[in-house]
């Protein structure tokens, strides 16, 4: 079993508190207007996937923001409302030239443990690399991460660079290692090992 005992998991904590210390040297992406790029990502396509905490509920929203390589807004942005309390979305006919993206989620959740509607509404972010055809999820620790990315890559790392360590370094946090899959294609519903992981760290 990959999962570690709850008692050190818990002495894990203020590892993440160190970690998140680091992320709040970020910041969320800046706009910056650009449309040099001709390269088409999406032309008119479906962007989907999950978004959970435990999973939102009907009436939250879904925004995507376009991203350059620095980070920074395009201008571009769509938005959606979650009509289910599956926390499944849909954005339909995006357009893209940019293969990176700011996912904002907002609204009330289903308690992954009693099923209970949350008291609030919480907000969730995701940075995410679009592709044809590729749900996209967001989730605890893709939020977890956001800012770290943003911090290693205005410090000169690539995106993919960038987004690779800030998720190491996340689940370091929780005393686990580092998973070949994303946090952006982690479902607490789903079987993966890495699902398994965002399940234990949604719970605590």
């Amino acid at each position: 079993m990959f999962i570690k005992p709850l008692k050190k998991i818990y002495w894990s904590i203020p590892i993440l508190f160190a970690c998140l210390l680091l992320s709040a040297c970020g910041s969320e992406p800046t706009s910056s207007p650009n449309g040099n790029n001709n390269t088409v990502i999406l032309s008119g396509e479906t962007v989907s996937g999950v978004s959970q905490k435990g999973p939102f509920i009907k009436g939250s929203t879904v925004k995507l923001y376009e991203l350059d390589e620095k980070l920074h807004q395009t201008g571009i942005h769509y938005s959606t409302t979650i009509d289910n309390d599956e926390g499944k979305y849909h954005i339909d006919n995006v357009v893209l030239t940019m293969p990176y993206a700011w996912m904002v989620v907002n609204g009330y959740f289903l308690n992954e443990y009693t099923g209970k509607i949350s008291s609030e509404k919480i907000t969730l972010n995701g940075l995410v690399k679009v592709e044809k055809g590729k749900d996209i999820n967001i989730n605890a620790l893709s939020h977890l991460a956001f800012n770290r990315i943003n911090y290693l890559v205005q410090q000169g790392l690539s995106i993919a660079e960038a987004q690779k360590q800030a998720e190491a370094e996340v689940l370091k946090a929780f005393d686990f290692e580092a998973d070949e899959t994303s946090f952006e294609n982690m479902d607490i519903f789903a079987n993966g090992e890495g699902d398994a992981k965002l399940l234990a760290i949604s719970l605590l």
